[in-house]
């Protein structure tokens, strides 16, 4: 009994991990045979802990020591990745050489106070702005220690499971995701996973496009009505704020809130260095029975 619990065990841990991490947008096809990659980091869109601190108040808890402790967190990353990539031989550089083509980008979504970290890595080509794919990767925390230690095993977690993860990619033939941008002004209709039921999405942002497919909630509770959530985009295109319940909501059902909110902060838009650093915008989804 002891033999198959472990056995159940490792099979759940690994299953976990695999899911960790998922390519929302576009291909890494372009890094095969690649030999350095720089991965820079934005650590200033971030949500930090569970009292949601933003950048400067993170920057003003660290003091002195902040730019120090950035380039270690930015460090730990660099180096589980390239622990776990081995065999498919990319080095991950804090900045490009003469031999690097491309370069990631790497912005911590959200940080929970016990380390747990979503990071959002953004491929480009040295000097274009357009991105080739957007990855999404989640890391662990620990128990134990200052935040500033708990969201460096976070994102020594985040390394190892992309280094995993890319080492796979590059190793099989992958399909690109949603490899053309759509209109932001076109609305796009996806059945949900329910039947007799569909959602209608569609986002404005002023001069910024969607990339792929606006992401639809994972679950619509069999509701009807409308969902505009407000969302705030930095320049690279990621969404760093979602509130649901914008003007021209016409339910007041919180699950149907929070899912709408939850896909909201998943889409992605062009990069763009002439606009805003935050600039805001709407998603929303309309709830249809059928």
């Amino acid at each position: 009994m002891r033999k198959i619990t472990s056995i159940l065990f490792i099979n759940l841990f690994v299953a976990l991990s695999l899911n960790a991490q998922s390519l929302i947008y576009g291909s890494v096809d372009a890094l095969k045979g690649e030999s350095f990659v720089a991965v820079e980091f934005d650590f200033t869109k971030g949500i930090y802990d569970a009292e949601e601190f933003n950048y400067e108040e993170l920057v003003e808890e660290l003091g002195n020591d902040a730019e120090k402790e950035f380039k270690e967190l930015a460090g730990k990353f660099r180096s589980a990745a390239n622990e776990k990539i081995g065999s498919a031989g990319i080095s991950f550089l804090r900045k490009a050489n003469a031999e690097t083509r491309y370069r990631i980008v790497a912005c911590p979504i959200k940080v929970e106070h016990k380390g747990f970290t979503r990071l959002r890595l953004t491929l480009y080509q040295i000097d274009l702005d357009r991105p080739l794919a957007i990855i999404e990767v989640t890391g662990d925390g620990g128990t134990f220690g200052s935040f500033i230690n708990l969201f460096g095993d976070g994102l020594d977690s985040c390394g190892e499971n992309f280094g995993r993860w890319l080492k796979r990619q590059l190793s099989e033939k992958q399909p690109a995701v949603s490899s053309t941008p759509s209109s932001q002004s076109t609305p796009s209709t996806q059945l949900t996973p329910m039947k007799k039921q569909a959602v209608i999405c569609h986002a404005r942002v002023k001069g910024r496009d969607v990339l792929g497919e606006l992401p639809s909630p994972a679950s619509y509770h069999q509701a009807s009505g409308v969902v505009v959530v407000d969302i705030w985009v930095d320049q690279y295109g990621n969404v760093v704020k979602a509130v649901a319940g914008g003007q021209g909501t016409t339910t007041t059902d919180a699950k149907v809130w929070t899912a709408a909110r939850n896909a909201a902060i998943k889409a992605h838009f062009n990069t763009s260095a002439d606009a805003p650093a935050l600039q805001k915008g709407t998603i929303t989804y309309e709830f249809k029975m059928k």
